[in-house]
């Protein structure tokens, strides 16, 4: 039987055998012998709970670092939506993006027309299921390991939808190998990622399954480096490229085909809108309350393209 590879690693020689990670663990998959933790490999869901309550420092998460990354030739940053929450409200998703291109991707997908149609595809399969409910989403591979080790009897209804990432992988991978004539093999599709759980996922799938995306970066590690590119870049060089990342979007870009007018007009109105946001967004962040500790009153919203206010 293949040994799993998990989240995390226990250090034998760092732990105390305090039993803090034993009573922390959901499915009893860890004991403690001679003083030590031990992990029944077979139990664990990769939830994390161990590594939270440690205290001295044994336990540790399996990682990837940026060095794994660049041995690809053709690099494409896969940003988890949760990275875009984790800045000041002055950093913008402009400024996230642009910042992970500084630090050496060649691209960023933003995963959108695959979050629309994973959600189409369970709509689809919740219509035609006909067995026990309730169904359980797969997206989370805690979630999906739970029900296996624990309650086996539910696994059928976990929803059989690959979730968007994947498919970010896939596609990306087809869309650049075929644009910029380089083998498939020599993309690398990486997810940013907070969540252990998934980049164990994506590294070693299990039940021998193969992964879309080549590796995953944790959000610690590319953090720092987004927030120094953040403020080196002069705010018009970000507010006017609206255009570029809707044509990131397929549905956009077959739009310019098909009826470019169209295009064209949504276009100006998407980043008439955008430079709205901006202006709203700037005020927020900097503003400072009245002398009577009520907030300073907010500046009139600017108007869209379509003539009427925001």
């Amino acid at each position: 039987m293949r040994e799993l590879t998990h989240s995390f690693k226990i250090d034998g020689d760092k732990c105390a055998g305090r039993l803090g990670c034993m009573r922390a663990c959901p499915t009893q998959a860890i004991r403690v012998k001679e003083g030590k933790a031990e992990l029944l490999s077979e139990l664990c869901i990769d939830c994390g709970s161990c590594l939270r309550v440690c205290s001295s420092g044994a336990i540790s998460a399996t990682t990837q670092s940026l060095k794994d990354v660049w041995k690809f030739r053709y690099k494409v940053a896969v940003p988890s939506a949760v990275l875009f929450g984790q800045f000041p409200a002055s950093i913008t998703p402009a400024h996230i993006i642009e910042g992970l291109k500084s630090l050496g991707f060649d691209a960023v997908w933003i995963i959108g027309v695959e979050t629309a149609l994973t959600d189409q595809a369970i709509r689809e399969y919740m219509g035609k299921w006909k067995g026990k409910f309730p169904l359980i989403s797969s997206s989370c591979p805690v979630v999906v390991r739970l029900i296996q080790v624990s309650y086996p009897d539910m696994v059928e209804q976990l929803v059989h939808v690959e979730p968007p990432r994947e498919l970010a992988g896939r596609e990306l991978n087809r869309k650049y190998s075929e644009e910029l004539g380089i083998a498939k093999h020599e993309i690398a599709a990486i997810y940013v990622t907070s969540c252990q759980a998934k980049t164990i996922s994506i590294l070693e799938p299990a039940e021998g399954a193969k992964s879309d995306l080549d590796g995953t970066v944790g959000i610690s590690d590319v953090y720092n480096g987004i927030l120094s590119a953040a403020h080196a870049y002069k705010e018009n060089d970000l507010r006017t490229k609206v255009q570029d990342y809707l044509l990131s979007e397929n549905r956009f870009k077959m739009l310019t085909k098909s009826k470019p007018e169209d295009a064209k007009r949504y276009f100006e109105q998407a980043q008439h809108d955008a430079e709205a946001r901006w202006q709203l967004y700037s005020y927020l962040a900097a503003r400072k309350s009245g002398g009577n500790g009520a907030p300073a009153p907010a500046p009139q919203p600017t108007s869209v393209a379509n003539g009427h206010g925001n």
